[in-house]
């Protein structure tokens, strides 16, 4: 399992945003994703964080499905 996260200027500009703690929780999270670990309210000291990253697991999960195409079809 290889979660890609891509960043563009619109998600730079979100990370700047956050807090450091809520930075933190927020690719901790990632990290616990990317080793298929389950996410929940628990991971997060403040909600919208957590609504934050969740908004994020489509994104995770899509650029992870492209990848996979890619290597696959070489």
């Amino acid at each position: 399992m290889h979660k890609l996260v891509y960043t563009d200027e619109r998600d730079l500009r979100t990370y700047e945003s956050l807090p450091e703690k809520d930075f933190k929780e927020f690719f901790m999270a990632y990290f616990k994703y990317n080793k298929g670990d389950k996410i929940d309210m628990t991971d997060f000291t403040n909600p919208i964080t957590f609504a934050l990253f969740n908004s994020y697991i489509p994104k995770l999960d899509k650029n992870e499905d492209t990848y996979n195409k890619k290597v696959n079809a070489s």
